[in-house]
């Protein structure tokens, strides 16, 4: 099937073409292989080569081996089909998979074109007020400045000031601060945090969310350790989320709805533009 000598020849001179100029665009189009009617072409195996970072007898038997499997692949592939011969199942998933990609490649091509995604905060707060009932919590949620810093490694000079009244060039310096020096540190103003999922890091003997309300501000100690919180605002599981917990979710359930509309709009003027030109014919009655 493949002649190692005439192989070697062509790849050889590829190669002193290869010295000559750095791309591969004239050796590109070599055919390397036959089989049948599949050809295989210097191009189709460069990528797998990497023949700048190995030796011309490890590069020629790399590519020798690549066409030989490929040789393997396409024999066995005529023969798949010489046995198959016309299978109407296949035939039908290739027609349904080649219409799936061709609709999902135009409806990303209208949703382009066509999808406003910028969104104002009143859009935002309507749809929030409207589905308000189907934004449910599972667990509390909390804004919490939380600090866990050994007594040995605080300097309370530095530490205290930053804490106790954190401007936006202080917090900034609080954060790398605490990163220099604190065991763990929760220090975002904005983000919502679930409970479940920090709770983890407090020591329940000493905190607990039951006992946490909005505005607290507490320095516990236990054993060597220092336990800095500042309660910025705390939703319980039976209150309603606050927007900006939900924002980012109804941001994209708005782009969805208009995602949805959109597409819609399309297919119904196409429809009807196919209907009005006779195009369409449904033989029911």
């Amino acid at each position: 099937m493949l002649n190692r000598s005439l192989l070697k020849a062509l790849f050889f001179s590829i190669v002193l073409l290869d010295c000559k100029k750095p791309s591969y665009s004239i050796e590109d189009n070599k055919l390397i292989a036959k089989v049948g009617k599949h050809n295989l072409y210097y191009s189709d195996l460069v990528s797998k080569l990497n023949s700048g970072n190995l030796e011309y007898k490890d590069s020629l038997n790399l590519l020798y081996s690549l066409a030989e499997i490929w040789c393997r692949d396409m024999v066995f592939l005529d023969e798949a089909k010489k046995v198959l011969k016309s299978n109407e199942e296949i035939d039908a998933l290739i027609e349904d998979y080649r219409n799936s990609l061709l609709i999902d490649k135009y409806e990303t091509q209208i949703l382009q074109e066509k999808v406003d995604t910028n969104i104002t905060d009143k859009e935002l707060m309507d749809f929030y007020i409207e589905k308000r009932g189907e934004y449910k919590l599972d667990g509390p949620i909390i804004k919490i400045l939380y600090v866990k810093i050994k007594k040995s490694n605080l300097d309370e000079k530095i530490f205290k000031p930053l804490w106790e009244n954190p401007t936006k060039a202080q917090f900034t310096m609080l954060q790398k601060y605490c990163a220099d020096h604190a065991e763990d540190q929760i220090l975002s103003v904005e983000k919502w945090q679930k409970w479940d999922e920090i709770k983890d890091a407090f020591p329940t003997h000493l905190i607990n969310f039951s006992k946490l309300e909005k505005g607290m501000q507490q320095t516990f100690k236990d054993n060597d350790l220092l336990y800095y919180i500042k309660v910025i605002d705390l939703v319980k599981p039976n209150e309603d989320p606050p927007l900006s917990f939900v924002k980012e979710q109804a941001f994209r359930s708005i782009l969805h709805i208009r995602t949805l509309k959109t597409l819609e709009e399309r297919k119904k003027q196409l429809y009807l533009s196919a209907l009005k030109s006779k195009e369409i014919n449904i033989y029911l009655k």
